[in-house]
């Protein structure tokens, strides 16, 4: 497995941990590994929460080739929820809080469907 790939088992558990937590937002994001790259925050070198692993991976793709010397990671991470959505900054955050709105929605409606336990 190439270095600058997440451990697709690990990651799938830890994901699955993550979407039936409603206090949790959890992002991918990817990182310019250089010296001189510019500074980053929680969200990468280029300020983009990814929901999916797989569209980080296609950013990656897309960044490699315009930076095509620069070593790219990915990483992984949560934000407790009162922090996530206001994270608004950018397209990338806005697709990102969009999806998480929707897991949120999702979530709530199966705990309304359960019955109530006596």
């Amino acid at each position: 497995m190439p270095r600058n790939s997440l451990p697709k088992a690990q990651t799938q558990a830890w994901l699955l941990e993550m979407l039936n937590d409603p206090e949790q937002c959890h992002y991918f994001a990817v990182v310019m590994v250089e010296d001189d790259a510019p500074e980053r925050g929680n969200f990468g070198t280029w300020d983009a929460p990814f929901y999916h692993l797989d569209e980080a991976e296609k950013f990656r793709d897309m960044m490699k080739i315009r930076f095509s010397n620069a070593r790219m990671v990915i990483n992984k991470g949560t934000l407790p929820l009162s922090d996530a959505l206001t994270q608004g900054r950018n397209r990338f955050c806005n697709t990102w809080i969009k999806s998480h709105k929707k897991r949120l929605q999702q979530l709530s409606a199966k705990k309304g469907a359960q019955p109530c336990k006596a």
